[in-house]
This record gives structure tokens, C-alpha cells and sequence, in this order.
């Protein structure tokens, strides 16, 4: 992502999250409103079309082929209202992050919960990412002919990834990396524009004889923990705060015109690769649809080749969050380090813990559904539909029985409703198939 103002100084992760909410000093983590409206839009999208999408296909399936435009709809529409509500709450209250804004309204409890959902929004997408380079690099050895080897496995891979991509885990900038994001964003919609043209290519979808297209199979437990993953792929609440922020003439009228253009953007592209990779596969459509391809097929190693590039480059940004917030509550609770090389020794460590431990679980999971899933069932719901409306609740003067504070009910309400029916389904069906 673009201009996400966190960098590290003198040893120190500096971020709107550790600095009180009405700190008016100048620091590398406070944006400069010098982004124009393309690149604000941009930003924005760069965050949520993300690698998950590859999993959008498996949410057709899930959701049902009728019910997927409705659902994936109301997702849209609850992701751009809380998200204009965080950019009217950061207004409001000068507060340049969603922690800042948790411990002003809930104290210090709120901001290690918002801390907690920060890092696992961002580390399940880290683990998320390995599974699929995992998955990938060893399919491409083999479609290029490689000669056949112990090394070209799916757990020397992660072992070769992660040890070449350590050094850009310790990142001491991640802002203005315009290039490496670019190229990043162009990589994750190649695969959209891959797999639909693949689909178009692909006439057995029209043979009567083949799997009727027009009555996929569905559960409720599917169903429900299809939210989840929905939810991960919408949510960019983390960065919204930043994203705004850089934005020149950040007025409010701005903002809800760039939450619209990015979320017709999304919704175009989950649509295509959604329905692409859906009507090809049907009832067999896995979790990633690049995985359903053979190894021989051109189009899809194209595809996949694009995802490669896209999470090589964007690993180091899943790295860096939950060193944020790893880094928040160890201040929290410990204060500052007073001596330049504590600052780094501390850093290093947490480096070194939070990519040992994503490498580690990309080894044992290997269902990428579910951890899109689950994570954003816990994590992505609990951060962009529930704290923003409990915050606007306790914040706001006014009963709670006047027209804005139930509006705010509802969405708090829908929030609590989609973490509870897609972590409950997803637990479920995790217990069933074992």
C-alpha cells in the first residue's frame, strides 16, 4: 500500500497507534496531505484486492450462485458506511487511528482489542499469503519443466521464500514504495482478468450434459462461513485512517466519492473472478481457483506467475502490521525504551517471532478457505462492523434511543451477527470434517 505513514526511527515502529489522540506533535507516522485523488483511490484499492481473491470463485460456491450478487452487495454497502463513519469519528475526535479511537472511547481495554484485531487481520493475511506462494512456485517448477527434486516441495519453497523475503520484513520504510505497490496492484488484477478470460475460453460450461451450472449445492454452514471471508476481503479499516488522512482536500464529500469508486471497483472484479472460476469448476471449485487448473495450462500459470509477483511484493506490508501492533502493547504496558539499541533489539525480535510463527502455521494449515475465513470472521468483522458504530455509541452525545445512535445499533447489531454465524460455522465445519 501507498503512503501508509509507519515507519521505523531510531529503532522505533512509529504509527498513529502509539502516540495518545491528543498528541499534536509532528512525527514520521503523522501523513502530509499531499496525495491526489487517483492515487488516494488507488491506496485504498490496493488494500483490499488483495491474493484472497483467488478464493472469491469458493464464495460462489458457498454462497450459492444466486444469492452471491446480493450478499457480496451488502457487504459493499456496510464496508463504505462504516467506513465513512471512521473517517467522521477521526474528524471529530483528531484521532489518527482506529486504537486511538478504541481507548478514548473504552480506555485501555479498547485499545489492545483494537490492537488484537489489527494484528490478526493482518497476520492471517501474512500466513494466507505463504499457503498460496507455497502452493504456487512448486506448480510452476513443474509447468516449466523442471527436473524432478525434494527441493522444489511445498515446505522448501516456504523455507526459501521466507528466508529471501526476512531482510524486507525488517523494513525500516514502507512508505513511498509507489513502484513496488504499483506493480503489486497491476499482478492481482492480471489474475482477475486471467481467470475470466479463461472462462470465456472455456465452452464444457455450456454443454447441457455437463454439471447443471444454475444449481450449485449449498449448505448453511457454507453459507454463513463464506461471511468470513467476505468480510477479510472487504475490510481495509486498518489503513482507511492513513489513506484519508494523505488524502489533499480530504473533505468529507472526497472521501464518500473514493469509498464509491473503490467499491465499484471491488465488486467488478469479484464478480468476474468469482463468476469466472466459478462456471468452470462448479461444485469442484476450490478455496483457490488457480488450484483447480493442471499444471499444463497456459492461462492459469500466466495467473499464477501474476500471483507470485503480488505476494512476493506485498508479504513485507503483511509483516509489518502486527509488528505494529506487537510493538503498541509491549509500549503500552513497558514504556518507551530509553536506549537506541533496546529499540532495535526489540524490534528484531518481534520480527523474527511474528514471520517464524506465520511460517510455521503456513507449514501445518493448508485450507486457505478457512483461514480467510476465520480470521476474518474474528478479526476483519470485529474491526470495520463492530468497533466503529460501539465507538460512535459511546462517544456521541444524544439517547441512545434518537435516530443516528439506532442507525448505529443495527450496523453494531449486523456486526456482532455475521462474527457470530461465520466463526461458529466455520468452527463447525472444521470439527465435521475431521
Amino acid at each position: 500500500m501507498l503512503n501508509v505513514g509507519v515507519s521505523i526511527s531510531s529503532g522505533r515502529i512509529l504509527i498513529g497507534l502509539d502516540r495518545p489522540h491528543n498528541e499534536n506533535e509532528s512525527g514520521i507516522g503523522d501523513e502530509i496531505e499531499n496525495t491526489n485523488f487517483f492515487w488516494t483511490v488507488f491506496n485504498l484499492w490496493n488494500d483490499v484486492l488483495s491474493a484472497g481473491c483467488v478464493a472469491f470463485p469458493f464464495y460462489v460456491r458457498s454462497t450459492g450462485l444466486w444469492a452471491f450478487p446480493g450478499v457480496v452487495i451488502v457487504f459493499a454497502i456496510l464496508t463504505g458506511y462504516t467506513l465513512d463513519l471512521s473517517f467522521y469519528l477521526s474528524k471529530k475526535y483528531k484521532s489518527p487511528s482506529l486504537p486511538s479511537l478504541s481507548r478514548l472511547a473504552f480506555g485501555r481495554p479498547g485499545y489492545i482489542l483494537s490492537c488484537f484485531f489489527m494484528f490478526i487481520f493482518n497476520f492471517g493475511g501474512l500466513v494466507g499469503s505463504l499457503i498460496i506462494l507455497g502452493d504456487i512456485i512448486p506448480r510452476l517448477y513443474n509447468a516449466f519443466g523442471g527436473p524432478p527434486s525434494s527441493f522444489a516441495r511445498h515446505n522448501w519453497i516456504l523455507i526459501y521464500c521466507s528466508s529471501l523475503l526476512l531482510p524486507m520484513n525488517f523494513a525500516q520504510k514502507i512508505s513511498n514504495l509507489t513502484f513496488n505497490s504499483f506493480v503489486s496492484m497491476v499482478s492481482i488484477v492480471g489474475v482477475v482478468i486471467v481467470v475470466f478470460i479463461s472462462s470465456l475460453i472455456d465452452k464444457s460450461w455450456t454443454n447441457p450434459l455437463s454439471q447443471p451450472i444454475l444449481h450449485n449445492r449449498t449448505d448453511v454452514f457454507s453459507f454463513f462461513s463464506a461471511f468470513g471471508g467476505l468480510s477479510y476481503s472487504f475490510v481495509c479499516h486498518d489503513i482507511s485512517f492513513n489513506v484519508f488522512s494523505s488524502m489533499k482536500n480530504n473533505t468529507t464529500k472526497r472521501w464518500r466519492i473514493v469509498i464509491v469508486c473503490v467499491l465499484v471497483l471491488t465488486v467488478l472484479s469479484f464478480f468476474l473472478i468469482g463468476y469466472g472460476g466459478f462456471i468452470q469448476f462448479r461444485d469442484d471449485t476450490g478455496d483457490d481457483i488457480l488450484e483447480n487448473f493442471n499444471d499444463a495450462d497456459v492461462i492459469a500459470n500466466v495467473g499464477r506467475i501474476f500471483l507470485c509477483i503480488n505476494i512476493l511484493l506485498s508479504i513485507p506490508y503483511s509483516c509489518f502490521m502486527p509488528r505494529v501492533s506487537i510493538y503498541s502493547i509491549y509500549t503500552l504496558y513497558f514504556g518507551q525504551p530509553n536506549k537506541p539499541w533496546k529499540n532495535h533489539l526489540i524490534n528484531l525480535i518481534i520480527t523474527l517471532f511474528v514471520s517464524g510463527i506465520a511460517f510455521a502455521l503456513s507449514e501445518l494449515i493448508d485450507d486457505l478457505g478457512k483461514v480467510y475465513e476465520l480470521v476474518g470472521a474474528i478479526s476483519a468483522a470485529g474491526m470495520a462492523f463492530i468497533l466503529p458504530p460501539a465507538i460512535f455509541l459511546v462517544l456521541e452525545e444524544g439517547s441512545f434511543w434518537s435516530a443516528r445512535k439506532l442507525k448505529q445499533a443495527f450496523v453494531l447489531f449486523l456486526g456482532v451477527l455475521i462474527l457470530l454465524t461465520a466463526s461458529g460455522s466455520v468452527i463447525v465445519q472444521m470439527v465435521y470434517d475431521k
